[in-house]
């Protein structure tokens, strides 16, 4: 009886989990104290389809993204790590017809930001920079 109202506890209190995410050089070694300042770009435009229950037709979007995001390798109990943040911003343009009417719509401003904590638990020792040659 006890086993039963244990289980029936964690599972109450149980709470979800988030996977990895599989950044690229997310993980890769880096001297510890070393920053990155990293600026990407991504357009993404076409056809965009909505639920059919919707009164929209013909739906067609274009969506400009840049990101800035800042990076900063750290020892991690003498394992290699990295601290991450990310800002995002968006400019996106949707057009398409709606209760059969041409409708067009502009949307512009900062996405949901993140902070990300990568560590290397297998292998990977963290390194001073005096140790290593960039070249």
């Amino acid at each position: 009886m006890r086993l039963s109202w244990t289980w029936a506890l964690l599972f109450a209190c149980a709470v979800p989990s988030a996977g990895q995410e599989l950044e690229p050089g997310a993980y890769s070694v880096s001297p510890i104290g070393l920053n990155f300042l990293v600026a990407t770009y991504n357009f993404s435009g076409g056809d965009v389809t909505f639920d059919p229950a919707l009164p929209v037709e013909d739906a067609e979007a274009t969506i400009n993204t840049t990101v800035i995001a800042y990076v900063r390798s750290v020892n991690v109990f003498g394992r290699s790590g990295n601290v991450g943040i990310v800002a995002p911003y968006s400019v996106g343009h949707v057009e398409g017809l709606y209760i059969g009417e041409f409708t067009e719509v502009d949307r512009s401003g900062f996405r949901d930001p993140s902070v990300r904590f990568a560590v290397n638990l297998y292998g990977a020792p963290a390194m001073d920079l005096k140790g290593v040659c960039l070249l």
